[in-house]
């Protein structure tokens, strides 16, 4: 894995920044910041795994070469926070709309394996 680099400094990512962060983002912190845990657990049914950034961070390899990196600050004395970083050589496969596309898809998608787990559990 490369350098990780936020959305916005991907070629032309500024533009499209704000519907990113909507998009793609702050479903992250609504969704798993009071279960930090339970953001490892849906990106491991996706294939991804743990890392070590903020206060849970997990890597999903979403199409091949292009990790997205999910980190993810909970709840406690400040509301959630999180930010999703791409390996710099990811707009050498995509354009940068589509891997904002890319970042809706896997927040989706993490989503609906933590209900899946929800369900199960």
């Amino acid at each position: 894995m490369g350098k990780l680099v936020k959305f916005k400094d991907l070629p032309g990512g500024y533009a499209y920044e704000g519907a990113f962060i909507k998009r793609a983002i702050q479903p992250v912190e609504y969704v798993f910041g009071e279960s930090i845990e339970s953001l490892v657990k849906a990106a491991e049914l996706l294939g991804g795994f743990k890392l070590e950034f903020g206060d849970t961070s997990v890597q999903i390899t979403t199409l091949k070469n292009i990790p997205l990196t999910y980190i993810l600050y909970g709840t406690g004395e400040f509301p959630a926070s999180s930010n999703i970083l791409y390996d710099e050589s990811a707009s050498y496969y995509l354009p940068t709309e589509d891997l904002a596309v890319l970042g809706e898809i896997t927040t989706m998608r993490l989503i609906e394996a933590k209900e899946m787990i929800s369900k199960t559990g």
